[in-house]
């Protein structure tokens, strides 16, 4: 009997292993498997939004050729073919783009009205589908039916137009003093948003019988809006479960209605699209786009890490297994396309010429290097207007100039070209086109830099150092000795002339230390299979044994870099004296590097900050070095890493980064618990956030990974003005920044940096149009020392966000509208009736909302009460009247404390003065609003909670020693945030993974039957 028990016990332990094994696959098994890729390669310097995609053909808004007058352009791409082509003529001022088939209708301002034209892909004819003085845009199309919205008798109707018999309809009869807005058409089925019930609802007609369905009817009081239509299925954004906004959808089948996203209360989802049974929807809580299969699956996270989102340039589409949508990760709005399925492997597009310089005429022969070779189409361009689609083509220049040449390929999944640089450049005849490449472009004094130079056609050199000295060597190195910022110039000739590139070169003063653990009197070997510790007292003398702890402090230690070395002895032996040894099992270890005293530290940041720190590892490294640089400031390059944790960390700002320690590891064990003291100016912390936002950003690495780590303080130091703190890195040494952050955001959650992603190259050279721009492959990051750390957005500047005004003649507006701020965090209102007008008197055409970033705001009196709450905007255009006054919304400040008074204020120009606002607080939203009637810079600002600041014990000694154990950090001063995230977290978890519920539900029922079979087991 004991033998059969002892054996269903075990059966029923391995069943809860697989269980829990099933459990962990499922909870970090949520991505979706499929391929992305950038659309709108080499187009930096312009915004691509309003993505549509049907089939084959994806469409989009260009501002590649914008003029004088903001004109945009419709462009098409084939992921097939790899055909692109601009579809707009010079002039047009186009904008939201909708496809089917070979189709593609948009509205175009081109005649200072909205119009709808039609576009034939296959003949390259425009068709003019409207003629009016008003205005029609946001068009829809399915097959040869486009519908669009359209206020020529004054209120928004839906118009209808067939293109193969050129008859055109109003649908939306009866709804005088209403507005009916956003179209969309599948089949014979037309939806829209229509607010003739006061509340915006989703309204269908069905043109076969012309019966038009309410299909959200009982929502009194919430809103229905952008409607998407596939065959049967209808969804939309909806916000009945107020504050959630959720994905609903209608089966025109069974008129059934339905949730389709699987988590609420997180965040909200808006802007869905649908094709087939497949749902997208952009989630704003990161933000995020997901996916859902209406018939199986949950919800997935389609968009990796580094995606940007925002909703104010077209939602997600999608059309069979390809998604589109609109993208800031690079800095400005591009076009990105992922398609569902097994992951595949981009080609990156490359390669090689014959010759690169010489006379005219002057052939090359080009070689296609792209790898993989999995490529269906090439496009090169030779940079004179000549294309050729050869794999690897010659082409002849017979016109003396400097020649970009480039690559585009793809294959229906991706899409890549090479990037315009020197190593892709042909001269002929003409004089050279100079650049260069450095290994290093910062670093501490000594610093040695390699310049190389990669000048197109260049027969001649020099070189100019900034320090006075110069060559005229084509490659050759230089040693900075002090410290400062140089301008390195090279002047590259040759018979026809001469051109110059330069960069410039930071030689940084700081710290510049190192440690290592050849210590003479501490051998480490394994006779017994673990680390063994023979310690020599003769050589390091005054050692503390305890027997399970030995506490180094003789003074070689100091030579090497270490203020003590602590082993530790577990093994229930300890150490033990045999003579002048002390030996013994070693089961850990905790290393304390000495303090370091950084030189050449501002006042702002303290000229007597220090730092030190200690980790613990299981065994002692033998053979290890520490090298540990300490600069003020950060470089440009950690500045973007560290503006990239913190942002998807959940906090708003970096209000500053007092100094960067960097520490580099040689034969060093990876991870390790890290603990580091590190001290600063108190001014500096009081003048930013304070201690409480006081951070430590790290870097791992391999700059793949990063987190934020909460900072302890520890105490001041009255004579120095200095606050110490104390931070903890359970991830061990690497590179780490003095941060001052803004909002709440969750510490030491791992935030990915870099992913496989397949993107373009980057441009790693420079020359006589980009002077500066000298990177080559190896560069390392520039590092920018800086005595007053700047205060610096996340985010690259906002760009804004604008909003068309529906306004008559006299400037009173027909239809509402809304507009949100790229960052979410506030909406301006202005509804129906009010009256706008620009600075001239005349009726308002549009409206902008765009982030302001703290550091251009005017200065708030020292006597204000009021600080600055983290949240600006700029209201354009300038000077704008409205009348009665419309609302400006902000969403409530994360780091808002209970209790806090906050307010609404408008800076005034003529006086030079900030002024307040009427501001309400609703409590039930979380919105705090404000009534604007001209428009200016508006800024929240809240009144600080008095409170009352301990006195610290007094510390007799600045020196810190490193514990003999790790203190447990506080409990974080916002539990009831981390609570909420939790609990949030697990019910996104459970919910998104059905299968987890039910898994669990048998565990139980198991459990309990177990239980009631076999009493007493233990189980």
């Amino acid at each position: 009997m004991y033998k059969k028990t002892n054996r269903k016990k075990s059966a029923f332990s391995f069943f809860i292993i697989i269980v829990l094994i099933l459990i962990f696959s499922l909870l970090t098994g949520t991505a979706q498997a499929g391929t992305e890729t950038l659309i709108t390669t080499n187009t930096s310097a312009s915004s691509e939004t309003f993505p549509a995609i049907s089939g084959n053909w994806i469409v989009w808004t260009d501002s590649r050729n914008e003029d004088t007058f903001g004109s945009r352009d419709i462009y098409a791409y084939n992921v097939v073919t790899g055909d692109e082509r601009r579809v707009t003529p010079p002039g047009s001022i186009a904008d939201h783009p909708s496809i089917s088939g070979n189709t593609i209708v948009w509205d175009d301002f081109r005649s200072e009205d909205f119009d709808i034209y039609a576009y034939n892909i296959d003949t390259g004819i425009e068709t003019q589908v409207t003629n009016n003085p008003d205005n029609q845009d946001y068009p829809a199309i399915d097959g040869n039916l486009v519908v669009w919205q359209d206020n020529r008798i004054g209120d928004s109707d839906i118009y209808l137009f067939d293109l193969s018999v050129g008859i055109e309809q109003l649908l939306t009869l009866d709804t005088a003093g209403s507005d009916q807005t956003i179209p969309a058409i599948s089949g014979n089925y037309v939806v829209w948003q229509d607010e003739r019930n006061g509340d915006p609802d989703i309204y269908l007609l069905d043109l076969t019988g012309r019966i038009e369905h309410l299909l959200t009817p009982d929502t009194i009081g919430s809103s229905q809006t952008s409607p998407a239509i596939s065959g049967n299925h209808v969804v939309w954004q909806d916000d009945r479960n107020n504050p959630n906004v959720d994905i609903y959808v209608n089966d025109t089948t069974s008129w059934n209605k339905d949730k389709v996203n699987d988590v609420p209360g997180v965040s909200e989802k808006v802007l869905p699209s649908i094709s087939g049974s497949n749902v997208v929807w952009i989630d704003t809580g990161n933000p995020d786009i997901y996916l859902k299969n209406l018939t199986s699956g949950s919800d997935t996270r389609i968009t990796n890490d580094l995606a940007l989102l925002s909703t104010g340039d077209g939602g997600p589409k999608i059309s069979g297994n390809r998604i589109v949508w609109t993208d800031m990760r690079n800095g400005n709005n591009d076009i990105y396309m992922y398609t569902i399925g097994p992951d595949q492997t981009c080609p990156v597009a490359d390669f090689s010429m014959s010759a690169q310089s010489g006379t005219i005429p002057f052939s090359v022969s080009f070689s296609d290097k792209s790898l993989p070779a999995t490529v269906s189409y090439r496009k090169w361009e030779f940079g004179d207007g000549n294309i050729s689609t050869d794999q690897n083509p010659s082409f002849t220049y017979n016109i003396p100039g400097n020649y970009d040449v480039r690559l585009t390929i793809n294959n229906e999944y991706c899409r890549d070209e090479t990037p315009v640089s020197n190593m892709h450049k042909i001269s002929v005849g003409s004089a050279p086109v100079a650049s260069f490449t450095t290994n290093v472009t910062s670093g501490m004094v000594p610093l040695p830099v390699k310049f190389t130079d990669t000048s197109v056609a260049a027969t001649a050199w020099n070189w100019s150092f900034g320090d006075g000295t110069y060559s005229t060597l084509p490659i050759v190195e230089h040693i900075f000795t002090d410290g400062g910022t140089y301008t390195v110039v090279l002047n590259s000739s040759n018979t026809y002339g001469y051109s110059h590139a330069q960069t410039t070169i930071q030689a940084l003063t700081g710290a510049n230390v190192n440690a290592d653990t050849m210590i003479d009197g501490i051998t480490i070997s394994t006779p017994f299979g673990s680390p063994f510790l023979t310690y020599d007292i003769t050589k390091l003398i005054g050692p503390v044994n305890s027997g399970t702890t030995l506490i180094s402090t003789s003074p070689p230690l100091l030579d090497h870099g270490w203020q003590n070395i602590t082993f530790i002895s577990n093994d229930g032996i300890g150490f033990k004296l045999d003579g002048t040894l002390i030996m013994g099992n070693i089961s850990s270890v905790i290393l304390l590097i000495k303090e370091i005293n950084p030189v050449g530290f501002s006042t702002s940041t303290g000229i007597m900050s220090s730092i030190n720190y200690s980790v613990t590892l299981p065994s002692y490294p033998t053979g290890a070095t520490l090298n540990t640089q300490v600069w003020e400031g950060d470089t440009s390059d950690d500045r973007n890493a560290f503006n990239t944790i913190a942002s998807r960390a959940g906090y708003s700002y970096i209000w500053g980064i007092a100094y960067t320690t960097k520490i580099t590891k040689t034969n060093f064990p990876a991870g390790g618990t890290a603990k580091l003291h590190m001290s600063v100016n108190s001014t500096w912390v009081d003048r930013l956030n304070g201690r409480a936002h006081t951070y430590v950003e790290r870097i791992s690495d391999d700059r793949s990974t990063g987190e934020v780590l909460q900072s302890r303080f520890l105490y001041n130091d009255s004579a120095t003005n200095l606050d110490y703190f104390e931070i903890d890195s359970p991830h061990g040494f690497s590179t780490f920044g003095l941060s001052q952050l803004s909002g709440s955001g969750n510490p030491l959650q791992l935030i990915t940096l870099s992913v496989v992603s397949h993107v373009s190259q980057q441009d790693n050279s420079g020359g006589s149009d980009s002077p500066g721009t000298v990177a080559g492959p190896g560069k390392a990051p520039a590092m920018v020392q800086n005595a007053n750390p700047p205060q610096a957005q996340l985010a690259p500047p906002d760009i804004g966000k604008t909003e068309k005004i529906y306004a008559n003649a006299n400037g009173v507006v027909t239809q509402a509208t809304l507009l949100q701020s790229t960052d979410q965090r506030a909406q301006l209102a202005i509804g129906t009736g009010v009256v706008a007008k620009d600075s001239t008197g005349s009726p308002l055409a549009s409206v902008t909302l765009t982030a302001l970033p703290p550091e251009s705001l005017p200065p708030v009196p020292s006597s204000s009460i009021y600080t600055f709450a983290g949240m600006a905007y700029d209201l354009g255009p300038d000077d704008a009247t409205f009348s009665p006054a419309i609302s400006l919304s902000f969403a409530y400040p994360p780091n808002a404390q209970w209790g806090q008074e906050f307010t609404v204020k408008t800076f005034d120009p003529q006086s030079g003065t900030w002024q307040d606002l009427i501001t309400t607080y609703d409590a039930s939203t979380g919105k705090i609003t404000a009534l604007i009637d001209h428009f200016c810079c508006v800024a929240l600002f809240a009144k600080p909670i008095t409170s009352v600041t301990p006195v610290p014990k007094a510390i007799t000694a600045v020196q810190m020693k490193a514990p003999l154990e790790t203190p447990a950090p506080p409990p974080p001063g916002t539990a009831l945030n981390f609570f909420i995230g939790m609990m949030a977290w697990v019910t996104d978890l459970v919910i998104k993974n059905v299968y987890i519920l039910a898994i669990v539900i048998i565990l139980g029922i198991a459990y309990f039957v177990k239980k009631r079979r076999y009493p007493g087991s233990g189980l």
